[in-house]
């Protein structure tokens, strides 16, 4: 529950401590989770976080670092994986050069507030997904509702903002000399995510920090995984999930080992968890 007139970001699980989520018994979470809930790749800790984001303008240019540059701050890089859950007809995301870059035109860029027509504008639906590797200049074009599952870290480095003003009136903090450090400069262009591994299972993404899959249900299905721990977000319908109502905006943590089962007309779950992969 929130005071707040307007809220732009959700975080759904989470223990980093800038926003520690709490169970329906009101503990926080990371002082609950053991590593045997969290499973053999996890290394003690729930290295990811779970958000909504709801973009009713245009979000900042940013890009995030990789872990070899965030251990400087005793913290963890930010690979993401966003998938779609809602957009405005002709919403658009922002993702990796249309073109080998240099420092010199890309400052030129952000001083004009030209940097978006450098950058790939992909039209979005419902059911998209894009997995943001990290140093990739990116932003979230306004209309689009999205799950976001990440690292469990907080560190973005903002390039342009469109001159919008903080609580205080001035402007909103850039951080050019940090992403200029960070960033991929070569061309890229991010792919619409999804492998289909059958009975309404496709995978989205698989890295080291994460997997993502999407699980949608009709009838009755199980899930199972004895080496992690496994965050089921409900993105649309409604079921019941072992003997427990859930619907659309809930996310669950579910530990290590045990048994999803999901009876439902119509559900769909992204599905977070560990493996260990490169």
């Amino acid at each position: 529950m929130s005071d707040t007139e307007r809220i732009a970001e959700s975080w759904e699980l989470s223990v980093h401590t800038e926003g520690v989520n709490f169970t329906e018994h009101n503990m926080p979470l990371d002082e609950v989770l053991t590593p045997q809930m969290l499973g053999k790749y996890s290394n003690g800790k729930l290295g990811v976080l779970v958000k909504f984001l709801n973009a009713a303008e245009n979000l900042s240019v940013q890009v995030h670092p990789n872990d070899a540059y965030a251990k400087q701050f005793c913290c963890s890089g930010k690979r993401e994986m966003w998938y779609i859950l809602d957009c405005e007809p002709g919403s658009k995301i922002y993702c990796g050069f249309k073109k080998d870059m240099c420092v010199e035109v890309l400052q030129e860029a952000l001083d004009s507030g030209t940097i978006l027509e450098h950058l790939n504008a992909i039209k979005v639906k419902p059911g998209d997904s894009f997995f943001i590797e990290t140093g990739t200049i990116h932003a979230i074009g306004k209309g689009i509702t999205l799950c976001e599952v990440h690292q469990s870290s907080n560190l973005t480095y903002r390039l342009y903002d469109y001159g919008r003003l903080g609580k205080d009136g001035s402007p909103r903090d850039l951080h050019i000399k940090e992403a200029l450090e960070v960033c991929n400069l070569k061309q890229s262009m991010p792919q619409v995510l999804g492998e289909t591994l059958g009975d309404g299972y496709r995978r989205l993404v698989r890295c080291k920090q994460f997997s993502v899959f999407e699980w949608a249900v009709q009838g009755t299905s199980e899930l199972e995984d004895k080496d992690s721990f496994m965050s089921v977000t409900v993105v649309e319908g409604s079921g019941q999930m072992n003997g427990r109502t859930v619907t659309k905006g809930e996310t669950y943590f579910v530990p290590c080992g045990c048994v999803i089962s999901v009876e439902s007309e119509y559900c769909k779950m992204i599905v977070a968890k560990v493996e260990g992969f490169c």
